[in-house]
């Protein structure tokens, strides 16, 4: 029997589940057994159809996929293409030696990219911060907030990410890492890590076992790590798009709860976003939003969610049960 069927109806779990239907769908359409599947379990409680439009409705409003950009290594960004970055999307660009354990920076709605003293580029999303700290034998970076991607010099030294409990081995590679926060009353510990590869491999090790990585995972795979889970992550497939999209100006997003989406828009606008209603953070999301127009953000969020974004003369944007 499906899983979706076994549960007691709610309208929460039913959206959620809505959803997860709506995403499914749209990633194989012409299954024909998905299909099938799928009007079994709309038959079977009338509200589930009105959830499952909904949830369509929520992908198609949100979904634009003509504005992501195909990943790119940083031995093609050549002075023409990095200057068409600086004025698409803001981004800093310069090249320093820096001394080691450095911290590297950037604020709200601010992208930079620079060069490291080996030669690894390192790309920073809006109010993310790392510090460097090489020797002559290794190559150390810990992310302390925010995503990162890094483009590794080869070399000898070994070249490592440090987040949190967990140790991220480069095997030759561009990779990105994010680190999310908490969202909310609710959930201020909570944390979750995404590891993306665009080309190479990496290992993910916890820092407190020796017996070997957890998890290995190989160009276009992409896996998540929460705080609060035990279990072994699971490693997903991912498109050249799909790569940290953050880089485009884009947020995507699938079946994921509003308070992740909202610490991503947060970090993307010098106000303060404030979550007013704590029943709200669980709320599902699918589809992209633009971090360079927040406004177009909360309005798409307004039309296919039960929210009401408030802005305030402080530029404050207070989200509020509808």
């Amino acid at each position: 029997m499906n899983e979706f069927r076994k549960s007691k109806f709610n309208s929460a779990r039913c959206f959620e589940e809505a959803n997860a239907w709506a995403v499914r769908l749209d990633d194989d359409p012409d299954n024909v057994a998905l299909r099938s599947e799928l009007e079994e379990w709309l038959n079977t409680d009338e509200r589930h159809r009105t959830e499952f439009e909904k949830a369509r409705s929520m992908l198609l409003e949100m979904a634009n996929p003509a504005l992501i950009e195909p990943v790119r290594s940083r031995r093609t960004w050549v002075l023409p293409v990095a200057a068409s970055i600086l004025i698409l999307f803001g981004l800093t660009f310069f090249m320093l030696n820096r001394p080691t354990g450095d911290l590297v920076q950037t604020a709200r709605a601010e992208q930079r990219s620079q060069l490291l003293a080996d030669g690894t580029e390192l790309t920073l999303d809006a109010d993310s911060r790392v510090r460097v700290d090489f020797d002559e034998q290794s190559r150390r970076i810990v992310l302390v907030q925010g995503s990162a991607i890094f483009d590794i010099a080869a070399e000898a030294r070994p070249f490592e990410v440090f987040v949190g409990d967990y140790r991220i081995e480069d095997i030759g590679t561009i990779f990105s890492v994010s680190l999310r926060s908490g969202f909310g009353p609710d959930d201020p510990d909570d944390a979750s890590l995404t590891v993306a590869v665009a080309e190479g491999e990496v290992h993910i090790h916890r820092i407190d076992d020796a017996s070997g990585p957890m998890v290995k995972l190989l160009a276009g795979e992409r896996s998540e790590l929460n705080s609060y889970s035990t279990d072994a992550p699971e490693v997903a497939s991912i498109s050249a798009a799909q790569f940290a999209q953050w880089r485009s100006g884009v947020l995507q997003y699938r079946n994921r709860p509003l308070r992740e989406v909202l610490a991503d828009l947060q970090r993307h606008y010098p106000g303060v976003i404030e979550l007013s209603d704590s029943e709200l953070a669980g709320q599902r999301v699918t589809g992209s939003l633009r971090t360079g127009d927040i406004k177009e953000a909360f309005e798409v969020l307004e039309r296919v969610l039960p929210l009401e974004a408030k802005r305030t003369a402080d530029n404050r944007i207070e989200v509020l049960s509808r």
